[in-house]
Formats: C-alpha cells, sequence, structure tokens
C-alpha cells in the first residue's frame, strides 16, 4: 500500500517562470523516483523517472504553459509518494 505525505516535500522557486525546478523530498530513500507533473484539469503534463542526489533533484518545467500544477513524488523502492502545488508563469 503507498501512503501520501503532503509535507514532505519543498518546491523551489514556486512560483517560477523559468525552465528548472528543484526538488527536496524527505520521502525519497533509494536515489530514484518518479515525478508526475498534472495540470490543474488532472492531465499529465510531464511523467519521468528522476535521480535524486540524497532527497534533492531538479526537474525541466520549459514546456509547462503558465498556470497551476500538482507534482507528486514517488520513490521507486518503498512506494512513498509526496504531493505539493505548483504555479508555473511565462
Amino acid at each position: 500500500m503507498f501512503t501520501t505525505q503532503t509535507s514532505s516535500m519543498q518546491l523551489f522557486p514556486n512560483p517560477n517562470n523559468g525552465d528548472l525546478v528543484y526538488l527536496k523530498a524527505g520521502n525519497v530513500t533509494s536515489g530514484e523516483a518518479h515525478v508526475t507533473i498534472y495540470s490543474f484539469d488532472g492531465a499529465i503534463a510531464v511523467s519521468e523517472d528522476v535521480s535524486f542526489n540524497g532527497q534533492n533533484a531538479s526537474i525541466q518545467t520549459n514546456k509547462l504553459i503558465q498556470g497551476i500544477y500538482v507534482i507528486t513524488v514517488q520513490d521507486k523502492t518503498t512506494g512513498m509518494r509526496s504531493t505539493t502545488r505548483y504555479v508555473h508563469m511565462d
């Protein structure tokens, strides 16, 4: 069973108008996680595996249009998941 932790992830800068967002996810223990960025209507905008250095990683956001998104980080070993809101500006 997967567990959701909403307070264990930090995202910066947020809001952001750049091409890169930095993640700090306390739920990642294996170094590998799956990151999914959902648009506000629930469509998947980005879905990729990301290598974390400790609890830190970055993800490209240059293909996103202006809007509000939800980012989910799921540890590939434990299944632990964190979710937070992200605002992308042009």
